[in-house]
């Protein structure tokens, strides 16, 4: 059989065009309000999609809390017609179809639910929705089960209005987005001696969002730490006394992990609240929510805090310039400075290495804060990492920008503890073990000496010039064991070798096929047949 130059032509159209026709790709999106209210009020569960023949079928339900809300509609219909409904201790089995061909599409009104707050009832009610089937609209023809790309829970919360006494409230108490926001924590008080201290915890789901950021209110912020999705919030403020209503107490910035769908809690506990006399006040607490919104969660530049091993992650907040992601823990202390007084700042917080920082003014002053930062690697305020094995990283601040200068301060002093455990683990030589400060562009050794010891830890105390980076470091004995450039748990960045966790995985489009292969296929195979007609 003789082939043709028309046939190799067509049957190189045909390749060329079965290799670029890409079907479109329909979504569709299942969602119900969230809202917060004292009365009754409407949520509508609603579908959106772009499927042809659009919706002809939707079975749904929806579960709530029975000791919180209660359902009042008592007429029930949406755009696919009226729906078939039945309430089950708190669990909603709805039916809906319509009759015409093709059905609804674009945003679909499935139904609208009216809820009531049970008289006396405190807090949040989630919606859960639960997809059992959808269909698409094509009656008479092939009809095809759709599978939503994404099913978006909502919450009822239970809002208060000035309640009597004190309160703590997540504000809104119910946020829906796709993005970046801020959720406030405040307190309504009716205290007239004002807040002077409070410790408050929020609890929130580590799976579907990231804390990004914290800053104090009204009374400040002395230090607070996340640990695995409970934040800590200690702040302590004397002259303030704020009260009445609405007082800020911090301000928590939450961004949806890359992928995640649903709600995450946000649960208050109020450790302790003192008044200005140090009285303590018992409070109330109102619980909020994050929703991931139905428009599509593309966050590709956040990571979970969950992968970081379970590892804890905290940070702090005042004029701090480190990079937010990089503080582990933050401490602040407070002390009144007085010339030719000597001052000493004591710290606790759990993972923080410091005891204390000792200095002598050599002003009146008034009042300095002093914030020691752990960080999780070297500090983003550095150029590069110091040389040898790193124990800890870490910012001190001491009062406003260049303060703590020798016009003001003499003999500056830090305290610091290394464990044991480490020195043994990584057989460092101990009279190595040096405060290293950062000034200059250059790592400075500091005298340092060991001034004590416990079972678990050794003591030391280093003389320095001034604050800014330091890190702790240590020499590995002669012919012991121990590697150089391995930091604490999480700090794999201290190595003049760099990081290899900075290289990047090879991209989708470089490890798996592309529309261009086939094309390319069809290129090759035009040349076949080309050959085979030269032999002919």
């Amino acid at each position: 059989m003789k082939i043709t130059s028309c046939a190799v032509m067509a049957c190189f159209l045909l390749i060329l065009v079965s290799v670029m026709i890409v079907p479109a790709v329909a979504h569709t999106t299942v969602a119900v309000d969230s809202v917060s209210n004292d009365n009754c009020e409407s949520v509508s569960i609603e579908i959106d999609t772009d499927e042809v023949f659009g919706i002809g079928s939707a079975t749904i339900d929806l579960v709530y809390n029975t000791s919180i809300l209660t359902l009042q509609t008592t007429n029930f219909s949406g755009d696919l017609g009226e729906v078939t409904l039945n309430d089950n201790s708190g669990t909603i089995y709805m039916v809906a179809a319509t009759s015409d061909s093709p059905g609804p599409n674009g945003t679909v009104k499935f139904v609208e639910l009216e809820f009531c707050p049970v008289s006396g009832a405190l807090g949040c009610s989630d919606l859960e929705l639960i997809v059992h089937e959808i269909t698409d609209g094509n009656i008479g023809g092939d009809i095809e089960v759709i599978q939503p790309d994404t099913v978006t829970n909502g919450q009822f919360c239970i809002a208060q209005d000035n309640p009597e006494g004190t309160c703590v409230s997540v504000s809104p108490a119910s946020i829906t987005s796709d993005s970046s926001e801020i959720v406030s924590i405040t307190i309504d008080t009716d205290d007239d001696a004002g807040i002077g201290s409070a410790t408050i915890k929020l609890t929130y789901d580590i799976s579907k969002i990231n804390l990004t950021g914290v800053s104090g209110g009204a009374i400040g912020m002395d230090s607070w730490n996340d640990n695995n999705g409970e934040v800590t919030m200690t702040a302590a403020d004397l002259t303030a006394r704020p009260s009445g209503n609405d007082i800020l107490f911090a301000d928590l910035t939450f961004c949806p992990v890359a992928g995640a769908s649903g709600c995450s809690d946000l649960d208050i506990e109020a450790i302790s609240i003192y008044n200005f006399n140090e009285v303590s006040i018992t409070s109330t607490v109102n619980d909020g929510q994050f929703c991931i919104s139905e428009n599509g969660n593309d966050n590709s530049g956040s990571s979970s805090s969950g992968s970081n091993g379970g590892s804890s992650s905290s940070g702090g907040s005042g004029n701090s310039a480190e990079a937010f992601n990089n503080i582990q823990v933050s401490e602040t202390e407070r002390k009144n400075v007085h010339k030719d007084k000597k001052i000493s700042y004591s710290f606790n917080e759990e993972g923080n290495i410091v005891r204390y920082i000792n200095f002598t003014g050599l002003k009146n002053a008034g009042e300095i804060s002093t914030k020691v930062e752990m960080l999780k690697n070297t500090s983003t305020l550095v150029d590069h990492p110091p040389l040898g094995l790193v124990y800890k990283n870490l910012n001190i601040l001491v009062g406003g920008y260049n303060w703590a200068n020798l016009d003001n301060i003499e003999s500056p002093k830090v305290n610091f503890v290394v464990e044991k455990a480490w020195v043994q683990e990584n057989n460092v030589d101990e009279s190595t073990i040096q405060l290293l400060h950062y000034t200059e562009g250059e790592w400075n050794p500091l005298t340092t000496s060991l001034v004590g010891q416990d079972a678990g830890y050794l003591c030391f105390e280093a003389e320095t010039t001034g604050f800014s980076p330091f890190a702790i470091v240590g020499k590995v004995s002669d012919g012991g064991s121990g590697e150089e450039g391995i930091g604490d748990s999480g700090d794999s960045g201290d190595s003049e070798y760099g990081d290899s966790s900075s290289q990047e995985p090879l991209s989708t489009d470089e490890t798996n096929g592309s529309p261009g292969f086939g094309l390319f296929a069809g290129l090759m195979v035009l040349v076949v047949v080309v050959q085979l007609l030269r032999k002919k």
